[in-house]
């Protein structure tokens, strides 16, 4: 996988394309496996997806320029939020009557707003 990335990556640097370019990179559903979740319990197995282990989720998100190197968030996110997100930086328009589940995070990458989903999930 890190040589696939990597490649992936040469690829926008040759092309001119790597600072104007939103890469994510986020795996599907936490821990699981031998991997540990510690500590947070149960990984992303079928027994405990809902576990901090199965939902907390390592996800890296690079746009020189756009977004602020070297930061990390404790914002809840949710991998329904990547194709508002997309959608919004691709200048896409959202067809009238379709309802996301997602929103464009964006903003909270950037650190100019709060995810909406921090209240409706940890209070």
């Amino acid at each position: 996988m890190d040589d696939g990335v990597g490649e992936i990556m040469s690829a926008l640097r040759e092309l001119s394309l790597d600072r104007n370019t939103l890469v994510m990179f986020l795996p599907d559903n936490g821990a699981g496996g031998v991997a540990d979740p510690t500590p947070f319990n149960a990984g992303g197995s079928q027994i405990d997806r809902m576990g901090e282990g199965g939902i907390r989720l390592s996800f890296i998100a690079r746009w020189p320029g756009v977004l602020p190197a070297g930061c990390s968030t404790d914002e809840f996110l949710s991998i329904l939020d990547v194709f508002p997100t997309r959608a919004a930086v691709g200048g896409a328009r959202i067809p009238d009557g379709l309802t996301l589940d997602g929103f464009n995070l964006l903003p909270v990458l950037q650190g100019k707003e709060r995810s909406p989903r921090q209240s409706m999930f940890w209070h």
